[in-house]
């Protein structure tokens, strides 16, 4: 069972070694901007063994979805997927409520390309992936 939780700034050394440890995000240097209470929506996401990944989501026409993933070496896949598949169907409940159109997100990672394709996001050009609500 997945739990999402607040982030806090006790999170920022975390926050920076998993960003550090990313191959897409190294040399980003701003953990506080996934700390609750920035963009639209900013927390964590826990299972029973602990911290799986941050996000937040910002407003717009599409919510933007940013995600911040742990090290594999810290979290296998196994977990990392499960917590995605009972986490997604949220985030798509908090974009309706908020009147988006649908939830649109950035990544160069083909393993996260390939799943969100799967939950039925399309690549609409410049590394961006939107899931249009009612299409």
């Amino acid at each position: 069972m997945i739990e999402f939780v607040a982030s806090t700034f006790k999170d920022i050394s975390r926050i920076q070694r998993w960003t550090d440890a990313d191959i897409y995000h190294k040399g980003q240097n701003s953990p506080s901007w996934w700390v609750t209470g920035q963009g639209l929506l900013s927390f964590s996401i826990h299972d029973e063994k602990g911290p799986l990944f941050f996000v937040r989501m910002d407003s717009g026409e599409y919510i933007r979805l940013s995600v911040q993933f742990a090290p594999l070496e810290e979290v296998g896949k196994l977990r990392l997927i499960r917590a995605m598949l009972q986490t997604l169907p949220k985030l798509i409940e908090v974009a309706k409520k908020e009147k988006g159109k649908g939830l649109i997100f950035d990544s160069e990672s083909p393993t996260l390309v390939r799943f969100m394709e799967k939950m039925g996001f399309k690549n609409v050009g410049d590394d961006s992936y939107r899931l249009a609500f009612g299409e």
